[in-house]
C-alpha cells in the first residue's frame, strides 16, 4: 500500500520551466521517461451503472475511491489493477501487478496465480469490483513529466498535459484514435481562457520545505481536480462540445482554492 498526501494545482506553461528547475535542483527525472522527459499513461476507469464513484468525487465526499486499470503505452510494462482511496487529504493506493491475462483475472475467468494471490492490492481490486458491480466507463490518456526528490524519504512532483478521454462500455485498454475527446481545462483570466497543466505534489505527512517555497514563490493556489470527473463531464454531459467543458460540479470544485496544509480537508 502507498499512503501519502497529494496536492494539486493548475499551472500555466510559463510556470513549468521554474517548477522543473526547482525539483531538478534537489532530485531527478523519472527513469522511465522518454527522450522528451515524459511518458504516456492510460487508465480504464470503472464505475457503478449509476456512476456512484463519479458523484462521490463531485460532491467531495470525505471517504471515496476510484477503481482503474492502468497501463503505459509504448512501454514494456505490466498492467496495474488499482484502487485509489481518499479519506480527507490522505491518499491510500493499492495496486495489483498482472503480467499476463489481466482481463481474464478481472472478469473472474481465471484464478490468480500463487504469486498474484500474495499481492493484497490485487485482492482489494477484485473485491471492490465484485462488491460494487463496477464496469468500464472511461479511457483516460495523458502525458506526464515526473520527478522524485533525492533529499526526502518520499516526495514526488508530476506535471500532466494533454488529458483526453473516450467513453467505453467494454473491458479494453485499446483506444479508437478517432474517438478521443480533449479535456482542455483552462483558467479564465482577463476575459480569455488559457490552457494549463496539472501539477501534483506527493509527499508523506508534511510537504517538504522546497515544495512550500515553490508554491509561495509562484503564488500557486491549491485546487481540486479529477481527470476522471472532467472526462465524464466532457463525454456525457456535453457530448457535442469540442471546447473545454462549461461550469459544472467539477469546474466549481476545481476553482475552490485550498491552503497548503495537511489539516485541510
Amino acid at each position: 500500500m502507498i499512503e501519502r498526501y497529494e496536492f494539486k494545482y493548475l499551472v500555466t506553461e510559463a510556470m513549468v520551466p521554474e517548477i522543473r528547475r526547482t525539483v531538478l535542483s534537489i532530485g531527478r527525472r523519472d527513469p522511465y521517461a522518454g527522450e522528451d522527459g515524459s511518458y504516456t499513461i492510460r487508465s480504464l476507469y470503472l464505475d457503478t451503472p449509476g456512476y456512484h464513484l463519479f458523484w462521490a468525487n463531485g460532491r467531495q465526499q470525505r471517504d471515496r475511491f476510484k477503481a482503474r486499470v492502468r497501463t503505459y503505452p509504448g512501454k514494456s510494462a505490466p498492467t496495474f489493477l488499482e484502487i485509489k482511496r481518499r479519506t480527507g487529504d490522505v491518499i491510500r493506493k493499492t495496486r495489483g501487478v498482472v503480467s499476463g491475462d489481466w482481463l481474464g483475472l478481472a472478469l473472474g475467468r481465471r484464478q490468480p496465480t500463487a504469486e498474484e494471490q500474495r499481492r493484497s492490492g490485487l485482492a482489494n481490486f477484485l473485491e471492490k469490483t465484485l462488491r460494487y458491480h463496477l464496469e468500464p466507463k472511461m479511457l483516460v490518456d495523458y502525458e506526464r513529466e515526473a520527478f522524485a526528490s533525492d533529499i526526502d524519504s518520499y516526495a514526488r512532483l508530476t506535471v500532466d498535459r494533454r488529458v483526453r478521454g473516450q467513453a467505453v462500455d467494454r473491458w479494453t485498454l485499446e483506444a479508437d484514435e478517432h474517438r478521443w475527446r480533449p479535456v482542455d481545462i483552462g483558467l479564465v483570466a482577463d476575459g480569455y481562457r488559457e490552457s494549463v497543466a496539472v501539477l501534483e505534489l506527493k509527499f508523506e505527512r508534511r510537504p517538504p520545505r522546497w515544495m512550500v517555497g515553490m508554491v509561495r514563490r509562484l503564488e500557486l493556489e491549491r485546487r481540486s481536480f479529477s481527470k476522471y470527473g472532467y472526462t465524464v463531464e466532457t463525454q456525457l454531459r456535453q457530448p457535442e462540445r469540442r471546447e473545454p467543458p462549461g461550469p459544472s460540479v467539477f469546474l466549481d470544485s476545481a476553482l475552490q482554492t485550498q491552503p497548503l496544509s495537511t489539516s485541510t480537508a
